[in-house]
């Protein structure tokens, strides 16, 4: 099926490459195996920043339980594309911008990293009066082979009042999270 499509674009005209030919066919039965493969009670995400392109996001809309965004800006994309999808939104360096857009469009989950993020979050759904589901992204204590810990809350940020609390009356803390996709590197302490 590529084969044709990059003939096809060949033959058409010199204008028509360089190309991204993406096997949507392909993809939506490789999305089925991994969900197959999955247990009932683990949810499935795509992280829009692979690839957001339209095609992509309306195929697997309906094959994955939500979708991953990492910015303002594909936040507001994938909402366009998908209104309905269930939204989270990762990612460090969030602006308060971009966490106003999040509560704002209703996204489901907004993974914190920072204490300061944490406060942006709290003054977003305090202005909008509305609720925001929280998932604190912490370092835990692994060593990594390149001696990094990552983006996210240091351990010892737990213990500090706001993030114990939570930003607002009006948040709820969820999680944490685990993403162990950068985990690759893990070692033995």
């Amino acid at each position: 099926m590529i084969r044709a499509g990059v003939r096809a674009l060949a033959t058409a005209s010199a204008t028509a490459l360089p190309a991204y030919i993406t096997d949507l066919p392909g993809l939506e039965i490789h999305a089925n195996a991994v969900r197959a493969a999955l247990p009932d009670n683990v949810e499935l995400f795509y992280a829009a920043k692979a690839n957001p392109q339209r095609a992509i996001l309306e195929t697997l809309g309906s094959l994955v339980d939500g979708i991953e965004v990492a910015s303002g800006g594909e936040l507001q994309h994938v909402r366009d594309v998908l209104p309905d999808a269930r939204l989270a939104f990762g990612g460090p360096g969030k602006s308060a911008d971009d966490l106003e857009l999040a509560v704002k469009l209703g996204v489901e989950r907004i993974h914190v990293e920072s204490v300061h993020e944490l406060r942006l979050l709290a003054d977003a759904t305090e202005r909008q009066q509305a609720e925001a589901n929280v998932l604190l992204r912490v370092n835990l204590p692994l060593r990594l082979d390149d001696g990094l810990g990552g983006p996210g809350l240091p351990e010892r940020a737990l213990a500090e009042d706001d993030v114990r609390r939570g930003p607002g009356a009006r948040d709820e803390q969820r999680g944490p999270p685990v993403v162990l996709g950068q985990h690759d590197r893990l070692r033995e302490p």
